[in-house]
């Protein structure tokens, strides 16, 4: 199993792996990842198979077209700036304006698909739209700037600085996010059977479902956690909240 660095694919190993030959003008921000098409589309008539039942990597350049099979989890790392992830079920890859590149590595053996700036955390003031299929799980690592999660449905990781985070129509079982000096909202449309929160000099207010109840366990360090949700021996869902001095709103949405 990959360490924890690898699993993300922080810039520093990253870069390793690409030589010249690998890199090129990333035409393409905008991601549409479909789960049922195997192959990248690598331009007029030509594509090249996506390994995804073997051990390996594929990466280079974000393209025109890019539709992937085998794909389990989206990881978009070291990316400041605005960044907008949605679902959708389309499949192909196509650029719709953004303002800086990205390039993707596929890793068969984890099924991930990581996207991220091809300089080291060089992207400030760039603005990335990426839409995933449904039930494709996601985690971003942001540094600065603004987030905006729209209809997600697998497994959301979030690990953001100085960031502010608006996710809405969440209909993820799992929902984790560590926030330092930023704030986050987040809407559920059903109710996380998991959800984690850790915030230092931040702020979160999440909006769950009332139908369902949920254990709160609290771990707070010069802060609140205040809660509104039901609770109940037979919840049928959990939350980790955890505050250094900031604040975390668990409201009945």
């Amino acid at each position: 199993m990959p360490d924890h660095d690898e699993a993300i694919g922080r810039p520093g190993r990253r870069n390793d792996r690409y030589n010249g030959s690998r890199r090129g003008l990333a035409i393409g921000a905008t991601v549409f990842l479909g789960a049922a098409v195997v192959g990248l589309a690598l331009g007029s008539g030509s594509t090249l198979p996506m390994p995804v039942a073997s051990s390996g990597t594929l990466s280079g350049p974000l393209l025109t077209t890019l539709s992937a099979a085998g794909v389990q989890t989206v990881s978009i790392d070291a990316i400041a700036g605005k960044v907008a992830v949605t679902a959708s079920g389309g499949t192909v890859v196509s650029d719709a304006g953004s303002s800086g590149p990205l390039f993707y590595q596929f890793d068969a053996g984890t099924h991930t698909l990581q996207l991220f700036c091809p300089g080291p955390r060089n992207c400030a003031a760039a603005d990335y739209t990426v839409a995933i299929p449904e039930h494709v799980g996601l985690v971003l690592h942001q540094v600065s700037g603004q987030t905006t999660l729209t209809g997600l449905s697998g497994p959301v990781d979030i690990t953001a600085t100085s960031v502010s985070v608006n996710a809405v129509g969440l209909d993820t079982a799992s929902f984790t996010a560590s926030i330092t000096s930023g704030q986050l909202s987040a809407a559920f449309t059903t109710a996380p059977r998991r959800t984690v929160l850790d915030v230092v000099s931040a702020s979160a207010s999440l909006s769950l479902p009332g139908s369902a109840s949920y254990t709160v366990v609290q771990h707070v360090t010069s802060g609140d956690v205040n809660i509104s949700v039901p609770q109940g021996p037979n919840a049928a869902g959990t939350v980790d909240a955890t505050v250094v001095s900031g604040e975390i709103s668990l409201a009945d949405g």
